[in-house]
């Protein structure tokens, strides 16, 4: 008897495949089987409540890079989230001369984006904000403060590559020859 694969089973290029489950125990499995069924049904739910124009949006930043473009740019997915934000310190008193200060927090709604990782060899497979680990070629949403700590890490890894591959950054400017003189 054969047994139909399901679609965690199916062979598809790039993903990790199980080659034995000798020694998990069937309650593992079941668990693992569980887990998957339902991290699959979050995605389609997720993918069902997009509206029109958020389902553009991600298709402009995941068709990003397939041009052979040089610039990736995030895309403003119109939605909003509500966080947490330092909006400044109040002084609640004083230590060996110095003020003690204390963080103030607002409730602050900040714009979402989509962005796609675009990341050299050099910087490994992924990028962890937050314990989130963040893969190269993946399209994330993230708000604006994340965007520039993303934007921030995958611009210093890739002008690390430029150092340490070996382009010329001065290809294109006139040869100077510089002398040290004690001339005045």
């Amino acid at each position: 008897m054969t047994k139909k694969a399901t679609p965690a089973q199916k062979e598809s290029p790039g993903v990790l495949k199980i080659a034995s489950v000798k020694n998990v125990s069937p309650e593992d499995y079941a668990a693992l089987e569980a887990r998957l069924a339902d991290l699959q049904e979050q995605l389609d739910i997720s993918e069902a409540g997009r509206s029109a124009a958020e389902s553009a949006a991600l298709a402009a930043a995941e068709a990003q890079g397939m041009l052979l473009q040089s610039e990736i740019q995030e895309v403003p997915t119109g939605k909003k989230v509500t966080m947490e934000k330092c909006v400044g310190y109040k002084r609640v008193g004083f230590e060996h001369g110095r003020a003690i200060l204390e963080p103030k927090f607002a409730t602050v709604e900040e714009p979402t984006y989509f962005y796609r990782i675009d990341m050299p060899a050099v910087g490994g497979t992924e990028l962890v904000t937050n314990g989130v680990p963040m893969y190269h070629g993946a399209v994330v949403e993230v708000d604006i403060g994340t965007l520039r700590d993303l934007k921030e890490k995958i611009y210093r890894l890739w002008d690390h590559d430029r150092n340490i591959s070996g382009s010329n950054e001065n290809a294109y400017r006139r040869k100077r020859e510089d002398t040290l003189s004690m001339r005045r």
